[in-house]
């Protein structure tokens, strides 16, 4: 299933080539330069990312008695580069990125295109989305605090009982761990996908807040195979953007001594509309995802399945040919 929306993401994405590239360039691509240069700040940096965060979160885990193996000192390393890297692009997120989303969205539902939806007589309704998408964004940042700060909490209690109970050897260490690493992974990719979701939530049925996430949750439920693969897909895309950006970009900036010439500010560009272009298709992944659990719902709670299909929306029928 996740498979078949991707390919339909795809497919939708060049469907509206032009549509989607222009959000992808006026858009999209200054939160994709926050967050690839956010990232090669913190590593022409180091010394303040250590000073700051880094330092911190290493008495934090001792303090809560975690257990030294050097694989947390690598999870150090990037929870905090993700707490700054957050930080550093919040503003961006807020306005570029997450508007980007609400016209997103509303073209892959079939509404007018963004140059409509701005500069006609529709913009009070799409500003209303976008305030319904703010707050939306901002309730699913502080659950994703709170969760991320249930299971520092879990683990810390689960170390804690391993130390009472003598487990305190190198592999009980690892294997905790990695036990530990695998289900917290699979909490936050849940949390991330019905994040996702309640962004488009709001956007489509005006709902904000709270009740964005609720509904969200209840779409989702029992489809989170689906939602993770989605999740994993998108990360694992962007990641390689990032990754190439350092590569590509960041080392030869480092190994020349601190001089940029055209070469790299030109292979900057295209890495970032790269990216830009991977947000894009995760939200209209994100898009299709909902209108797929909308309609396996709708026939999960009622009777008929042919006559419902006639008298589901036009984005609804076409979440349908993935079943």
């Amino acid at each position: 299933m996740a498979a078949k929306i991707m390919r339909e993401s795809v497919n939708t994405f060049l469907c509206s080539y032009q549509t989607f590239t222009s959000i992808a360039g006026l858009f999209v691509f200054p939160a994709s330069l926050s967050i690839l240069f956010s990232q090669a700040f913190l590593s022409c940096s180091n010394p303040i990312l250590h000073r700051i965060v880094y330092s911190h979160l290493c008495f934090l885990f001792r303090a809560a008695r975690f257990p030294d193996v050097g694989l947390y000192s690598w999870i150090n390393l990037k929870l905090a580069q993700t707490i700054f890297s957050f930080i550093f692009t919040l503003p961006f997120t807020l306005t570029f990125l997450l508007l980007a989303k609400v016209l997103i969205i509303r073209t892959t539902n079939g509404q007018p295109c963004w140059r409509r939806c701005l500069f006609s007589p529709q913009m009070p309704s799409c500003r209303r989305s976008y305030c319904s998408a703010l707050i939306t964004h901002l309730f699913s940042s502080s659950v994703m605090v709170v969760l991320n700060a249930a299971v520092f909490s879990a683990l810390c209690l689960v170390f804690s009982a391993a130390e009472i109970a003598g487990l305190t050897s190198n592999t009980w260490a690892l294997l905790l761990t990695a036990t530990g690493l695998m289900l917290s992974a699979v909490a936050i990719g849940n949390a991330i996908a019905v994040c996702k979701l309640s962004i488009v939530v709001a956007t489509t049925e005006g709902r904000s807040g709270w009740e964005a996430l609720v509904k969200a949750c209840v779409l989702a439920k029992g489809r989170a195979e689906t939602a993770l693969a989605l999740v994993m897909a998108a990360d694992m895309g962007m990641a390689l953007a990032e990754a190439l950006f350092q590569y590509k970009v960041v080392r030869p900036y480092l190994d020349g001594g601190g001089k940029v010439n055209g070469e790299m500010v030109w292979e900057a560009y295209l890495i970032a509309y790269v990216h830009s272009l991977l947000l894009v298709l995760d939200a209209i992944t994100s898009c299709l995802f909902y209108n797929h659990c909308k309609f396996r719902r709708r026939l999960d709670s009622e009777d008929g399945v042919d006559d419902h299909y006639i008298e589901l929306e036009p984005e609804e029928k076409r979440a349908a040919l993935f079943i």
